[in-house]
């Protein structure tokens, strides 16, 4: 986590510590000028690297750990000695870095170029930068183990003019400072993140339809003869009923109605559909399904390639749930196998074609009926849909609701309760109740939304 305010850089280092590579506490006391210390656990230490012992306290260091040397018993080489004496039960944390670099760039996704490497101060939570060369632009650090001259990622990059208000850094700074606390073991960013998306999602869950989610004219596949499903987005909200779907459309036709599941199968009627399990070629006798239970005894069957129909006649069929088998095909001739048919090929029986007019919604997925026929084959299927709150996991990540002051008054509840309610969520606290506020200010004046129904007529309605 970064901040910009009058020219000076806050950089928070609690996070060298919270992800830390292993951490333990001195088992015997250390005198000042050590080059070996005593530790309760030695797991998981190992040669190079930093130790961070007793960190933000009066005594606090980062010393580089020996580079070949390996930890013995309880003990740890340094490549340096200590500067301060330290007490047996003090925390040893072993980190990847004890530098961080500050870096500017014109822009955002510009170049970037380095204003100043600085070790860590190991007493301090907040690293203090202070720079007069820039007066504009962007700033960008990330810590660096001097020793192996190797660098953590990029933070994101902070405004001059700091944070915008609807970035999820804002409202994290916003809320740390409305509380005076600082990130640390006990609240930190990943808390922060967490508590954003928490946030995200129980607003959405509130009212699914804010205006600034819809989604209009998305093409979300192609519709293909002898196929009637499409995958739906993967951002709507809601992927296993219709509350996320304002309309489908196909081509320049009129909008698909809805209905169920159940009232779907019936308008499917008597129409068979299973898939090729092993390819077939030209002039093979046997078509291999996977489910063959609901196909006739003997028959035709239809499947599609290339927005062409393919009719096969069969005469027999061997019953299975995973490994059906249509016999009795013709070598040659009418209802023969004349193209190769790959796996995975839709097998139809008794289907109607033509314009598409229902859709149902289910697994995940949109189908639709009647088939498309071969005038409408590869025509665009269309959705107006609602999609979930964008999820974040950067502090420059921006939030996409118009009124982001809410989740600003929820994230600074959660930080309350966390650092000064033991981590209770309590709801009659200030903060909560100005977030519920704002959410049911926010709700109250969404403008109302009319779905698409089908027309009355003569006062009755086509359910």
């Amino acid at each position: 986590m970064i901040q910009h305010r009058n020219r000076t850089l806050r950089i928070s280092l609690s996070e060298i510590v919270n992800n830390a590579l292993a951490d333990s506490f001195l088992s015997a006391d250390i005198a000042a000028s050590s080059s070996t210390i005593t530790i309760k656990d030695i797991g998981n230490f190992a040669v190079g690297k930093y130790v961070w012992i007793n960190p933000f306290a009066a005594n606090s260091e980062i010393i580089p750990v020996h580079a070949s040397t390996d930890p013995s018993g309880n003990t740890l080489t340094l490549a340096s000695n200590t500067v301060y004496a330290h007490t047996a039960g003090e925390t040893v944390y072993y980190v990847q870095f004890n530098q961080v670099e500050i870096s500017h760039a014109d822009t955002e996704d510009g170049s970037k170029s380095v204003l100043g490497t600085i070790g860590l101060l190991a007493r301090e939570k907040i690293q203090v930068y202070l720079d007069l060369s820039e007066t504009a632009g962007f700033y960008f650090t990330r810590f660096k183990d001097s020793v192996a001259s190797t660098f953590g990622p990029y933070s994101d990059g902070v405004d001059y003019d700091g944070w915008e208000e609807n970035t999820v850094g804002y409202m994290i700074e916003a809320g740390l400072r409305e509380i005076s606390i600082n990130l640390s073991e006990k609240v930190t960013i990943h808390d922060c993140l967490h508590w954003v998306n928490k946030g995200l999602r129980e607003i959405k869950g509130k009212i699914r339809k804010w205006p600034e989610h819809f989604v209009y004219d998305f093409v979300t596949g192609q519709a293909q003869r002898g196929s009637n499903v499409v995958a739906l987005p993967t951002n709507i909200y809601d992927s296993e009923t219709r509350r996320s779907i304002e309309s489908v459309r196909i081509g320049d036709d009129l909008a698909l109605m809805f209905i169920e599941p159940g009232a779907f199968d019936a308008e499917m009627d008597t129409s068979k559909k299973n898939t090729v399990r092993t390819e077939a070629s030209s002039g093979d006798t046997t078509l291999e399904i996977d489910n063959s239970f609901d196909f006739e005894d003997s028959g035709i069957v239809h499947f599609y390639i290339a927005n062409v129909q393919y009719s096969v006649q069969y005469t027999g069929v061997t019953r299975s749930t995973t490994s059906g088998v249509l016999t009795g095909v013709p070598a040659s001739g009418t209802g023969s196998i004349s193209v190769t048919v790959p796996v995975g090929t839709n097998v139809w029986q008794d289907e109607t074609e033509g314009r598409p007019r229902f859709y149902t919604i289910r697994n995940g997925a949109l189908e639709f009926w009647p088939l498309v026929d071969a005038s409408r084959d590869d025509q665009n299927v269309y959705l107006d849909y609602n999609t979930a709150a964008t999820a974040v996991d950067s502090e420059g990540d921006v939030i996409d609701y118009q009124r982001f002051g809410m989740l600003e008054s929820y994230l600074t509840w959660r930080l309350w309760c966390k650092s000064e309610n033991n981590g209770i969520l309590d709801k009659s606290n200030g903060f909560y109740t100005e977030y519920k506020e704002y959410l049911n200010d926010a709700i109250r004046t969404l403008p109302p939304r009319k779905n698409k129904t089908s027309p009355n007529i003569n006062h009755m309605k086509r359910r």
